[in-house]
């Protein structure tokens, strides 16, 4: 009888330890960078959102993992930019950019607090979603998780069309790399 007690107060502290955070737009960054015939590009986003649940007791259980970035938040670092990237990804029929966790493949503590952690999910662009894996390192913080990353992407498989300018001179190169620092509180 003295167990049932202890088992009661197990049952109602587990929920303690689960976790639901938002990400923090102010505290994070996502920067897409690209080449061209003329010169290389980037892509800042200035707006960006998600969510993350997971268990505290261990990293290994990641419940819901999201992440968004609206189209039009996509700011150029050339003048003229943002609306040809608005069109580019058809901004008036698919806002978004999203990924959506399905599984996580592993999880690697490297050092106090730090794991490399490997994520399949739900990639969706210009309206195709695709199954992708990420890689990036995990930080559980006093007061959040960051997560940090890179992935290279071909505009193709997405039905991009490399965007072109200058009646034709100009040509963006197909392969773009996307690195974020993310920030869920």
């Amino acid at each position: 009888m003295r167990f049932i007690p202890l088992i009661l107060l197990a049952v109602v502290i587990h929920p303690i330890f689960a976790q639901n955070l938002n990400l923090n737009n102010a505290q994070s960054k996502l920067i897409v960078k690209g080449t061209s015939s003329l010169h290389d590009w980037s892509l800042e986003a200035t707006d960006m959102g998600g969510e993350i649940n997971f268990d505290l007791d261990s990293v290994l259980d990641i419940k819901k993992l999201t992440f968004f970035v609206p189209v039009a938040g996509l700011k150029g670092s050339k003048k003229g930019m943002n609306k040809k990237v608005q069109n580019t990804l058809h901004v008036k029929k698919y806002d978004t950019i999203d990924y959506q966790l399905k599984n996580l493949i592993s999880a690697t503590l490297v050092a106090k607090h730090t794991y490399n952690v490997k994520i399949s999910g739900i990639l969706t662009i210009n309206g195709v979603s695709k199954l992708t894996d990420l890689l990036f390192t995990l930080d559980i913080l006093n007061k959040g998780i960051s997560i940090t990353g890179t992935k290279n992407i071909n505009m193709t498989d997405y039905n991009i069309k490399p965007p072109r300018a200058l009646m034709g001179i100009l040509r963006t190169g197909d392969a773009v790399k996307v690195s974020f620092n993310v920030l869920y509180q």
